[in-house]
């Protein structure tokens, strides 16, 4: 039909992708810095939010106040039950004495009654 048509396409190069050149990579750069320039400034919005509430700061000082308040309190527990063991330690070691000295108590008794008695039969 045609006949030299067929002979052109096989002797052109034959292209598959169009060259664009660098142009390709600038809408996808450019989407990246914007989306970090926003979110660079959100946190910066944030940040400046918070922290310029007096509110926040009231409350962050109230915080360390409490804290401060509950390590005392956690002190003097420690303490107080150091002292409520260290007392009950030494009531049972002085229930222990006492049994003891009754105990000697009762042989010293023990032993006048029989000088006693055996004073009064000599």
């Amino acid at each position: 039909m045609f006949p030299g048509r067929g002979r052109d396409l096989t002797g052109r190069e034959l292209v598959l992708a169009s060259r664009r050149g660098p142009w390709v990579f600038v809408f996808p750069v450019s989407a990246v810095i914007v989306v970090l320039a926003l979110a660079v400034l959100g946190v910066i919005y944030a940040d400046q939010r918070l922290s310029a509430d007096p509110r926040v700061d009231a409350l962050m000082s109230e915080k360390q106040g409490l804290q401060e308040r509950v390590d005392r309190l956690s002190q003097k527990l420690e303490r107080a039950m150091l002292d409520l063991e260290i007392g009950a330690v030494t009531q049972s070691e002085l229930e222990r004495q006492i049994v003891v000295l009754n105990e000697r108590l009762k042989q010293l008794k023990e032993e006048l009654e029989f000088l006693k008695s055996a004073g009064e039969s000599g």
